[in-house]
Parts: C-alpha cells; sequence; structure tokens
C-alpha cells in the first residue's frame, strides 16, 4: 500500500493532499494568498510558509524535487502579484 502525499500548484492555486485525509485534497485559490515567505537553512530553502487571508497559514516542506519546480512557482508568484520574502530559519 502507498499514501501519496503531495503539493502543487497551477492558475487555481495551491493543492494539498496530505497524510491525515488523503482523499481529500485542499486547494487555496490564488485570491487566498497574501504572501509567501520562503525560509532557508544555511541559504538553502527548506520550507515555504503561505500566508492566507484570514490568518490562516500553510507550511509546504521542501524536497529535492523543490529546486527543479522552484522557477514556475516564482513565476506563478509574480503572475499572481503576490509577495515573496526569504529569511533564514
Amino acid at each position: 500500500m502507498s499514501l501519496d502525499v503531495y503539493t502543487y500548484v497551477d492558475e487555481k492555486g495551491i493543492h494539498i493532499n496530505s497524510a491525515s485525509n488523503i482523499r481529500t485534497v485542499e486547494s487555496y485559490p490564488w485570491e487566498e494568498v497574501e504572501s509567501v515567505t520562503q525560509l532557508n537553512k544555511r541559504g538553502t530553502p527548506v520550507q515555504i510558509e503561505v500566508s492566507l487571508k484570514g490568518d490562516k497559514k500553510i507550511v509546504l516542506h521542501l524536497d529535492v524535487d523543490w529546486y527543479a519546480k522552484r522557477s514556475a512557482f516564482y513565476e506563478m508568484l509574480r503572475d499572481y502579484e503576490i509577495p515573496l520574502d526569504t529569511r533564514e530559519k
């Protein structure tokens, strides 16, 4: 048995399938995203914090696949005019 846990982004927003409920995909439209903070450890991205309307926050833990896909993520943020900040963790 395999449990797929994933996060993906597209033109509709950020979509998360979590281990706590593998049958449900939580979607966050770009209109709900207020800002994004990339947390680095010694200069290397390790987490993304997404601040949503209503003081809600989601944290995405980054893995090796992130490096291949991060430019597309940054482009989505620019397209939807979402501020990106970076800081050391």
